[in-house]
Formats: structure tokens, sequence, C-alpha cells
């Protein structure tokens, strides 16, 4: 595991670099206190180990309908690509926003 280091302000004004595995409860608060939103993000995007997230939704394949149906609106029908009636579990796809 990578290890995180903070930047703390001792009681004399000196700043010193400790692992946050090993700070106090209150050295970690003063350090936040200083932070701005993004770099609280970004912190914690790297300690989660979050990925950018894409967005990304279902289209029909072949007529990138985004509206799938029931075939003869009976909910026991399999459901269809309302623009062009494929079936959909055959023509959708995943795309990027």
């Amino acid at each position: 595991m990578e290890q995180t280091f903070i930047r703390i302000k001792n009681n004399k004004g000196v700043y010193r670099d400790i692992d946050i595995e090993y700070a106090s409860e209150k050295q970690v608060d003063e350090f936040l206190i200083t932070l701005s939103k993004g770099q609280v993000a970004a912190m914690l995007k790297k300690a989660l180990n979050v990925k950018e997230s894409v967005n990304k939704h279902l289209e029909c394949k072949y007529c990138d309908g985004v509206n799938p149906v029931h075939w003869r609106g009976d909910k026991k029908e399999p459901l269809v690509c309302g623009g062009c009636g494929a079936e959909w579990e055959d023509a959708k796809i995943l795309v990027e926003d």
C-alpha cells in the first residue's frame, strides 16, 4: 500500500511531512482545514483508488435508439428497440455519452 504524507506545522511554526497513518486526529483535522475542495476530492480519489468515471448508456447498434419497449405492448413479450424494432438483447450496445 502506498504511503500518504500530510504536511503539518508544529508549535514552533515549522512544517514537516508525516505519514497519515501515524498522525493524530487533531493533526489530520488541521491539515484538512488548509485544503481546497479540489485538493480534498483528489485525495479521496487517490485514497479510494477511484478512476474518473465515464458516463455510458445503452443504445441500439442499428439505429442509435435508446428506448426499448415491449413488443406489442405486452410485458410478457421481449424488449425491442423503440426506433427500429430490433430485438433489444441482440441490438443493445454500451456507448459513452
